[in-house]
């Protein structure tokens, strides 16, 4: 078909070219007319076009020629100089419009299919390439919890520090005045569940971001339980992180430097004695590492720098804001083939953490007391309403008495020689340095005050040990783990807001042991069993036995 279009195209071309005014040409075009003509013929011979299709080939041409010489005459008129472009049949540029057509639609269709096949676009079981980028996980916690009281507990003796602070006020009615205090001496058995879902996406080398829906109350920063037997409400959903994230790694892939904005996870090497593990970070934190081969071990290693401003309260001015700033240097390495050292030094220095007291009738310093408590911390009431205003001396609010400058020394040591079941060693200490007794005696003076035994005192110290054997992580059927611990926690050893909510009921002053073990019963599903039996240290008696059996999948 290509052949026949080609001397279609010739043929016509030769014949509108026969005009007058072209005698010089005339001898050129009439021998190539009949050459032409003489093609069309031996195609005719060779079987490859029929004799009519020839026949019309030829009378098409001429007519269209015959039709164009009148207008050729008239172009004659035009002053001489003017441009002439040679006439071109329709059926020509038709034929033009076509092959254009096919060439820019088989480019466009090229450059579709290359798309395409990079974004792997309508391939069975195949996703487009942004979706490779995005990390989708997260877990299901179902959880029967029992906590048993003591015999020697006293009704009664501990104070529910949020609900005063919360009403502002001491409730003395015969109906509720039990509901200052939190529960001490009756036992109670749950059901909760707790669910948590973290998307993290890879934006390019570099950069990321990530989002975690979870499970639990708005206001409990440590817990993301949910308790089970609410009338049939919904459970409350909310994020409990929302960040974006530079990393720069090495050629191997590790990571060097990290910079991460927003809420996200522990930044710090650490255990619950300091910090609960469903507690997050507010701000920016960054980490450098330093790789380097240890010949005796024959392994890489890493030693690390962390650091973070997080803000804890925002108050609306700079000088009132709380703010928590924390650094860390830590080592990371195997000793030998067969152990592993993880060893890291902190500090967390809290601004503005302590409570300021009212200038009477007035309440321009309630923002310093916290919005969230457990118990154990020194506190002291920073209300001062006059006899006029507060003639029952009802009216209270409470906040923490001193400071907290932490000091924080954490260790695991691992033996992997069976690996993957390991046996580890950990321990963890932490001390208080900012609180000060006598600075606390003084501002408290002449205040009501919440302390253990009802005095001040420097309880700044708390450590916690224990062994684990087993595999590190349960991912499948047999898997397993136990682990044994000993922890003890002076009053204001921390800040008993962030630290475990499980043990002792939560906060501090609590000493005692803790047990658990895990199994596996299929891919990302386990069962775990966890016992706590705590005591006071320093404060009325409270003993709390805390039972919780989880059934946990991870997907």
């Amino acid at each position: 078909m290509k052949v026949l279009r080609f001397i279609g195209v010739v043929l016509a071309c030769s014949l509108v070219s026969l005009a007058p005014g072209h005698a010089s040409q005339e001898s050129d075009l009439i021998q190539l007319k009949e050459t032409t003509y003489r093609l069309i013929d031996l195609l005719v011979e060779e079987g490859v076009l029929s004799a009519e299709k020839a026949q019309t080939m030829k009378r098409t041409a001429e007519a269209e020629a015959a039709a164009k010489v009148a207008q050729r005459k008239n172009a004659e008129a035009v002053e001489q100089g003017a441009v002439r472009v040679t006439y071109v049949p329709d059926f020509v540029k038709d034929e033009i419009k076509a092959d254009l057509r096919k060439e820019m639609k088989a480019e466009v269709l090229a450059d579709v299919r290359q798309q395409a096949s990079d974004e792997r676009w309508g391939m069975p079981g195949t996703w487009p390439e942004w979706v490779d980028r995005i990390t989708l996980k997260g877990d299901v916690r179902f959880r029967s919890q029992g906590e048993y009281f003591g015999d020697g507990n006293f009704v009664n003796s501990y104070v529910d520090v949020n609900r005063i602070n919360d009403r502002r006020s001491f409730d003395l009615t015969t109906q509720d005045s039990f509901k200052n205090f939190i529960n001490t001496d009756e036992d109670r058995e749950r059901l909760r569940v707790r669910a948590r879902f973290d998307l993290q996406a890879k934006l390019s080398d570099n950069w990321g971001a990530g989002l975690r829906l979870v499970t639990g109350s708005i206001d409990d920063p440590i817990s993301t339980n949910e308790t089970l037997g609410d009338e049939g409400s919904n459970l409350e959903i909310s994020a409990d992180r929302a960040y974006v994230e530079y990393i720069v790694e090495d050629g191997f892939d590790r990571p060097i430097f990290s910079l991460t904005g927003g809420r996200f996870a522990n930044p710090f090497l650490s255990t619950d004695l300091v910090w609960d593990s469903d507690y997050n970070f507010e701000g920016i934190s960054g980490s450098y590492r330093y790789w380097f081969y240890n010949r005796a071990g024959g392994n890489v290693n890493n030693a690390f720098l962390s650091a973070g401003a997080f803000p804890v309260d925002e108050y609306g001015s700079f000088d009132g804001d709380k703010w928590l700033y924390g650094v860390q240097l830590g080592l990371d390495m195997h000793l030998l083939k067969h152990h592993r050292l993880q060893i890291s030094a902190a500090y967390y220095d809290y601004e503005n953490i302590e409570g300021i007291a009212n200038p009477v009738d007035s309440r321009i310093n309630d923002h310093t007391a916290p919005e969230f408590l457990q118990k154990g911390n020194t506190l002291f009431d920073i209300d001062s309403s006059s006899i006029v205003t507060d003639p029952a001396g009802t009216n209270q609010l409470y906040a923490l008495a001193g400071d907290y400058d932490l000091i924080n020394y954490t260790l695991r040591f691992e033996w992997t020689r069976f690996d993957p079941i390991n046996v580890a060693i950990f321990a963890d200490y932490v001390h208080n340095d900012g609180f000060d007794e006598d600075e606390v005696i003084s501002k408290v003076s002449g205040r009501n005050i919440i302390a253990v035994e009802n005095t001040i005192d420097e309880r700044l110290d708390g450590y916690k040990y224990g062994i684990e054997v087993g595999h590190n992580r349960i991912k499948k059927l047999h898997d397993w783990n136990v682990a044994l611990a000993y922890k003890y926690l002076e009053a204001d050893a921390v800040v008993d807001a962030y630290t475990d909510s499980d043990f002792h009921g939560g906060g501090t002053d609590a000493k005692g042991w803790i047990f658990s073990g895990a199994y596996g019963i299929g891919r990302g599903t386990q069962l775990k069993l966890t016992y706590q039996s705590a005591d006071e240290i320093d404060g009325v008696p409270l003993n709390i036995d805390t039972l919780q059996i989880d059934w946990i999948s991870k997907y």
